[in-house]
């Protein structure tokens, strides 16, 4: 299943963050373990970001395949910025042709 980035809508103007996502990421059987390093190798980078304030991948352990994704982003704005980055578009690409 290639990533979709989504598109969120506008939060109601009372919601100031901050926006949580709990993402899935199903990696092409026997891609796993190259998918979990691609990811691991950006996740510096996106801790880093300033609209972060939490970003963890887990692995399912039933289902090595499968991967969840736990962000905490200031708001959804610094989420839409973070899709924004380089790195972030080469890793949709990246991820699509694996």
């Amino acid at each position: 299943m290639p990533i979709v980035l989504p598109k969120f809508p506008e939060p109601p103007r009372e919601e100031t963050g901050p926006y949580c996502v709990v993402a899935k990421h199903r990696a092409k059987p026997s891609k796993a373990d190259a998918y979990q390093q691609r990811m691991l190798a950006e996740l510096e980078n996106t801790r880093g970001e300033p609209g972060v304030f939490q970003f963890h991948i887990h692995r399912d352990r039933s289902d090595p395949d499968l991967f969840v994704i736990y962000e905490v982003w200031k708001d959804v704005k610094a989420l839409r910025e973070h899709f924004e980055k380089p790195y972030v578009k080469r890793f949709v690409v990246d991820m699509r042709s694996t």
